[in-house]
């Protein structure tokens, strides 16, 4: 705290339908098996998401686990990548989810 402010992060579980750029920050398996996924935005926005781990291995996902030629979920922090979300609405609870449903890792010479 400086100045007695609060630094506030600007943090979401939901983005509109689109495309984004963005770098992996925390990528973690979490107690419930889940995968913890933070992505900090160009625009300083953080993206955070919930992934199944069963669903993490595979497309699109495993394109990140492929780039750094690994099967480690935390060395894939700190990864440049662009990704597609669509959104939908859960028919059971009518909670809205931000899907990521396509992933393409930046490398250096495309950054």
């Amino acid at each position: 705290m400086e100045n007695g402010r609060i630094e506030v992060e600007k943090e979401v579980l939901n983005l509109e339908d689109g495309i984004y750029t963005g770098t992996v920050k925390v990528c973690a398996l979490c107690e419930n098996g889940n995968i913890l996924l933070k992505i900090l935005l160009t625009d300083g926005v953080i993206f955070t998401s919930f992934i199944k781990q069963e669903r993490f291995g595979k497309y699109p996902y495993n394109l990140m686990f492929m780039a750094r030629n690994t099967n480690i979920p935390k060395e894939l922090e700190e990864l440049s990548i662009k990704f597609e979300i669509l959104n939908n609405t859960s028919a059971k609870n009518g909670h809205l989810f931000s899907n990521i449903t396509k992933i393409q890792v930046i490398t250096d010479e495309e950054a």
